[in-house]
Formats: structure tokens, C-alpha cells, sequence
């Protein structure tokens, strides 16, 4: 069925639209059909370019959309804290530990709370360079940002040097920024849930 219209046909319908003849559905049909003549007036030298950015623009906006975010800055920053603690510990380095931890940090356990930060000082003092009878990694890491808040989730692997021995612990660390610095104010650990 061909449309017509008397005189301005786009006046005309807007006339009828308002008052309550014709259907929007007309509208829509003749705004394609206008599309439409557009297309027929481009020469096909200049509607290939056209399709090929409108297709490139909607490639780019998918990939855009489906690719995973990248981590933060401060989610880095949390990364290279732990990755500096587990160097810590391996090399009984007591510097980055009054670096890493806050004054109160706090050690929560299966037993209960752990020592405090002066307490773990001391011990690294007393045992600063040595080398521990195991061997440690951090496996399955993700970091969950608030604000001025990180949580470190992941679970440590330790091997006995002497029998190769390993061990899973589940690790949640609690960072807190304050003046711009992070600092370690809680961690959790417990048995893996496979041991």
C-alpha cells in the first residue's frame, strides 16, 4: 500500500497526528522510506566508507564493553604490598614489615588473636636476613577496593624445605589508606578449605 499525501505530507501527518487520525505507525513508514531516499542519493563511493565506520564503530564499542576492567592503581599498589610481605617473611626483613603493617595492626588466627606488631618486630629483628625453613607463594589473589579500604583475598602455599611438605592457608588482608599511604591493619588466616 503506497502512502499519500496532499501538499506538505509531513505537515499534514503531524495535523492528523495531533488530532487523533492516522497512526504512528505512519510516521514511522514514512521516516524510513525517508532513510531510505538518503541511501539511494549516496553513490556507493561514498556509502562503502560510510558502512565500514558505522560497522568499525560498533565492533569497537562491543569489544569496549566485553573486556574485563583493568585493575586500578591502588589495586596494583595492593598487589606489590603483598608480593613485598611474602619477600618480607622469606627474608626475615623487619624494615618492610613497620613499613607494610599499621602500628594496630591486628592478627586474627584459628586460634584466636595472633601477636602484634611489635611482637612480630622483635622476632624479625632478632632473626633479620635469615632465611625461613619453607617456602611461600600467594595463588588466586583478588583485590576488592571501597574507598579508602582493600581487601587482599588468596591463599598461601607453603613448602617444607626439608620434606616437601605443603600447606594451604586462606589469607584476607584488610588495608586501610591513610595521607595517601596504604597500610595493613588486619589479617585473617585459617586452614584452606581442602586440608
Amino acid at each position: 500500500m503506497r502512502l499519500k499525501y496532499k501538499g506538505d505530507g509531513k505537515a499534514t501527518l503531524t495535523k492528523n497526528l495531533q488530532a487523533g487520525k492516522g497512526s504512528p505507525f505512519l510516521a514511522k513508514a514514512r521516516s524510513r522510506r525517508f532513510v531510505v531516499k538518503i541511501f539511494r542519493r549516496i553513490p556507493m563511493r561514498r556509502f562503502l566508507p560510510l558502512l565500514l565506520v558505522l560497522v568499525a564503530n560498533s565492533v569497537l564499542a562491543f569489544a569496549r564493553e566485553n573486556s574485563p576492567p583493568k585493575p586500578s592503581g591502588d589495586s596494583q599498589s595492593i598487589e606489590q604490598l603483598e608480593a613485598d610481605l611474602l619477600q618480607a617473611e622469606m627474608t626475615t626483613d623487619p624494615a618492610a614489615i613497620d613499613r607494610i603493617f599499621a602500628d594496630d595492626w591486628v592478627s586474627l588466627t584459628p586460634n584466636g588473636t595472633g601477636p602484634s606488631k611489635a611482637a612480630i618486630l622483635e622476632r624479625y629483628r632478632q632473626d633479620a636476613g635469615q632465611a625461613q625453613p619453607y617456602t611461600a607463594k600467594q595463588q588466586s589473589m583478588q583485590v576488592f577496593r571501597w574507598g579508602d579500604t582493600a581487601v587482599a583475598a588468596y591463599v598461601k602455599v607453603y613448602t617444607a624445605k626439608e620434606n616437601n611438605n605443603i600447606a594451604h592457608q586462606d589469607t584476607t588482608d584488610i588495608f586501610i589508606k591513610s595521607n595517601g599511604v596504604w597500610k595493613l591493619r588486619l589479617t585473617r588466616t585459617s586452614p584452606h578449605a581442602n586440608e
